[in-house]
């Protein structure tokens, strides 16, 4: 089943406080502009699921941003999938903004950013770093994807030094094993917070996976993930699952 979760605009009034105050009558208009877009969309999105069969329910939630609303929504869900150009973007020309960056991090589920056109994936690539958010990751996609086995799948660790070993590659190997018919492992002799963003870029018929943004907001605003440059590039679809 498929829930399309519908957020309306965000409230400006409490961003600037007083400023409306005189002059309610452009307020007003936007706000019943605004609702009649998620109208629209709602029945878009109704007929699209109806033209192709997918039994589907809609949420809309409350009038102003609220990031409980997605987190609520996300706890009771497989995955969620969000546009990585169109996600809050009249808000922000800059991807990941702020509002995806929240909802990624406060998301009780795997998350997949999907650019608007990318090319049908041949291969899955996960970015494993030895540490249990990216093996937590590797379990989730093995769980909700077992179609994929067949896939060529690229187990990818990246760090700088030709003599460094992908760690724990025995208990790697027996678990992906048992899930993965096709499966290589490649170490790359760079700092992968760098540089794995430009090794991606060159893929264009990968499904990254990643246990990226499972640190705090503020360690996340001051350690930028490399997933951000992939998601700002807008080419390859992104899998993300922390702990």
């Amino acid at each position: 089943m498929l829930t399309g979760a519908f957020l309306h605009a965000i409230n400006f009034e409490e961003f600037l406080p007083g400023v409306f105050a005189n002059y309610p009558g452009p307020v007003i208009d936007f706000i019943e502009e605004e609702k009649l877009l998620v109208k629209k969309q709602v029945q878009h999105f109704e007929e699209l699921c109806k033209r192709n069969g997918i039994e589907y329910r809609v949420h809309e939630e409350s009038m102003n941003w609220d990031i409980e609303d997605l987190a609520k929504e996300t706890r009771f869900a497989d995955m969620m999938i969000m546009s990585e150009e169109l996600f809050c973007n009249e808000f922000s020309q800059g991807e990941p903004n702020s509002f995806m960056q929240q909802t990624i991090h406060r998301s009780e589920c795997p998350v997949v950013c999907v650019p608007e056109k990318f090319k049908p994936f041949n291969k899955v690539v996960f970015a494993y770093d030895g540490k249990k958010d990216s093996m937590y990751a590797l379990k989730q996609f093995c769980h909700l994807f077992p179609q994929f086995s067949k896939k060529e799948t690229n187990i990818v660790y990246a760090k700088e030094g030709e003599d460094d070993v992908i760690p724990d590659m025995g208990y790697l190997e027996e678990y992906a094993g048992r899930h993965f018919e096709n499966l290589n492992f490649e170490k790359l002799p760079f700092n992968g917070k760098k540089h794995f963003g430009e090794w991606a870029k060159e893929k264009d018929d990968i499904l990254l996976v990643s246990g990226s943004y499972g640190r705090s907001g503020l360690s996340t605003s001051f350690n930028k993930s490399f997933v951000e440059d992939i998601i700002r590039e807008h080419h390859i679809p992104v899998f993300i699952a922390h702990n």
